[in-house]
C-alpha cells in the first residue's frame, strides 16, 4: 500500500518478498543495489517518485514458538516484537550470517507517478483505496480525495474543498505539499 508514486496515473506498486530460512544454519545474506536512499523511479509532470527499496532482517526471534501453536504472524512488525535482533541494513552491505527461522523482508522500488495527483479521478482513488493500493490518509493528503471511512465513497464537496486547500498551500510555498514517504 502507498508504494506507487502518486499521480494522475499512479506508479506501479512495489513487490515485497518475505523469506524464512529453513533447513540450514550455514547461510549468509547480503545486498548490493541502489534506490534505497533516493527513489530509483522518479515521477513525471507533477507525479511523485515511487517508494524506495527496503530490506529488513529479523534474527533470533521466537518464531518457532508461533509454529508450535500452529500460528503465524501477519506482519513483519509482529515478528520483530518477538525479541531477537532487527537489522535495517544500509544501501549495500556485506554478508550477514542467518540461520533457521531468521526472516528477511525485501521490498523493491515502485514506479513513479505521471501527472498531478490532484487530477486523478476521485472515483479511481476510491477504487485504489478499496483495493488496498492507497490508504485513506494518502487519498486525502496526496490526492485531495475525502472518502467516507466506512463506505469508502467519495464526498464530492469535501474533496473539492481539500483539493483547493492543497493547491493554495502549493501556491504559498511554491512547492508540492510534503507527503509521508515523498520528501
Amino acid at each position: 500500500m502507498d508504494t506507487g508514486g502518486y499521480g494522475k496515473y499512479h506508479g506501479g506498486m512495489a513487490p515485497q518478498n518475505i523469506y524464512m530460512i529453513y533447513g540450514t544454519d550455514h547461510f549468509v545474506a547480503g545486498l548490493i543495489g541502489s534506490g534505497r536512499r533516493t527513489p530509483a523511479n522518479f515521477g513525471m509532470f507533477g507525479g511523485y517518485p515511487g517508494a524506495v527499496h527496503e530490506s529488513r532482517y529479523s534474527l533470533d526471534s521466537e518464531l518457532p514458538k508461533w509454529f508450535e501453536r500452529s500460528a503465524i504472524p501477519g506482519t513483519f512488525e509482529e515478528i520483530a516484537e518477538m525479541g531477537g535482533t532487527v537489522i535495517d541494513p544500509p544501501n549495500s552491505f556485506g554478508p550477514i550470517p542467518v540461520k533457521q527461522y531468521d526472516v528477511l523482508i525485501i521490498r523493491q522500488g515502485a514506479g513513479g507517478g505521471y501527472g498531478d495527483p490532484l487530477d486523478r479521478d476521485p472515483e479511481r482513488v476510491a477504487y485504489d483505496v478499496r483495493n488496498f493500493s492507497v490508504s485513506l490518509e494518502t487519498a486525502r493528503k496526496a490526492y485531495g480525495v475525502v472518502l467516507d471511512p466506512n463506505a469508502l465513497e467519495v464526498d464530492r464537496i469535501l474533496t473539492e474543498k481539500a483539493r483547493e486547500e492543497i493547491r493554495n498551500e502549493r501556491l504559498r510555498n511554491g512547492k508540492p505539499v510534503n507527503i509521508k514517504g515523498c520528501e
